[in-house]
């Protein structure tokens, strides 16, 4: 027979819980994980050929509750070789001190699982966050990405800066009537996450856009960029 496993821990003042299970439906294990009664974050693991379920289950689950018994130990977390981008260690203590206070003694397990998922750090901040509860999320994605383009040095009206062959005022210009005094964050962010990709730039401008003129936004970038 399947089971479910749930477990409680609490670290000072957070009580965490953990509950782990095979969803047939999907042939998946899910490992939920509540702190203070609310869903914090869900951890997957596909199932493949004839195994032994009980087993599986049980071992996902000792090893989320392992991780998070670590996060509670150590302040600092140690970046494995195996991940797929580097963060500058001043840059990484940063979003912690951030996230951390949202996250507690599971903030090991799920940064480990945003990294590990993710090719760059677009992906990462999406990751990271996208399981919080969207009042707090909003909030806090604003303040990592904000760390995020500040220590890549692009800052607000900064000149000779180029996207292309197009320099950065020029850019601002275009996106000032769409997003208002909003454009240089918009756009600060944009070139944190600019890798040369021109088409990836608009297209993390246009996702910023709320408004019911992102096709023209789009066509004024279009003429400008390319």
């Amino acid at each position: 027979m399947v089971v479910s496993y749930n477990d409680n821990l609490q670290f000072g003042k957070s009580v965490f819980h953990v509950q782990t299970e095979f969803y047939k439906a999907s042939g998946t294990i899910i490992c939920n994980i509540f702190k203070d009664g609310k869903a914090l974050k869900k951890l997957k693991k596909p199932v493949e050929g004839e195994q032994d379920l009980n087993k599986l289950i049980l071992d996902f689950h000792e090893f989320v509750l392992n991780r998070l018994k670590e996060g509670a130990k150590n302040k600092e977390i140690k970046q494995a070789a195996a991940f797929k981008f580097y963060f500058p260690e001043e840059l990484k203590s940063k979003i912690i001190d951030i996230v951390a206070p949202y996250f507690g003694a599971a903030m090991n397990v799920i940064w480990e699982d945003a990294v590990k998922k993710s090719p760059d750090i677009e992906a990462f901040v999406s990751n990271l966050l996208n399981d919080l509860d969207e009042k707090w999320r909003v909030v806090i994605e604003h303040k990592v990405r904000f760390i995020i383009s500040n220590s890549l040095n692009f800052k607000a009206g900064k000149k000779n800066v180029f996207i292309g062959n197009v320099e950065r005022d020029k850019v601002l210009l275009v996106i000032t009537p769409y997003f208002g005094v909003n454009a240089n964050s918009v756009l600060d962010i944009a070139q944190s996450l600019y890798s040369g990709d021109i088409g990836k730039f608009k297209e993390i401008i246009l996702k910023k856009y709320s408004g019911d003129k992102r096709e023209e936004l789009g066509k004024s970038l279009t003429k400008l960029l390319g």
